[in-house]
């Protein structure tokens, strides 16, 4: 299976190239860049620990991992349009920012699959700006958000540095 989410840097194109090193028989997988997880979506070990210091990407997981119903249907509610993707790109400029951990998600989850490239990139006062992706094709694949969250199940996920261990 691959990733639900686009992902600067993915491993999603070197996958099969590193199954091939990767033993038969471990205990647990750490990904301590997490990222798209390609390659733990592919791999499916029985047990795994995911970290990166980026909290939007491991709220998205956790949410996805615990509520992904709900996640769908909130993403769902939201137009795909430039003018709506402006208005949820700013919402982290709100002074209450953040509303709740699905809201969080959700926007996460939006923003990934409709600005440019999924490019996650945020300025010097933390706010995303990455542009619109100008396409008449929005998907939010939500049979892969479903598949992920059963995978997610038996993982640890941390918003933590690789140094955490």
């Amino acid at each position: 299976m691959q990733s639900p989410i686009r992902w600067v840097g993915s491993k999603r194109k070197l996958v099969n190239k590193i199954i091939k090193y990767i033993p038969k028989n471990f205990n647990t997988y750490y990904e301590l860049f997490a990222g798209s997880c390609s390659l733990l979506f592919k791999i499916e070990p029985s047990k795994a620990v995911i970290s990166d210091t980026n909290q939007d990407l491991i709220c998205f997981y956790k949410i996805l991992k615990t509520n992904v119903k709900e996640l769908i249907e909130e993403t769902l509610k939201l137009e795909t349009n430039e003018k709506a993707y402006y208005k949820i790109r700013a919402w982290d400029r709100n002074p209450n920012w953040p509303y709740t951990e699905l809201k969080r998600a959700t926007r996460f989850l939006y923003l990934n699959r409709t600005c440019f490239n999924g490019v996650w990139r945020v300025n010097s006062k933390g706010y995303f700006n990455v542009p619109f992706r100008k396409s008449e094709n929005i998907d939010f694949k939500i049979e892969l958000l479903k598949a992920a969250s059963l995978k997610l199940q038996n993982v640890e996920i941390f918003n933590e540095n690789f140094t955490f261990l």
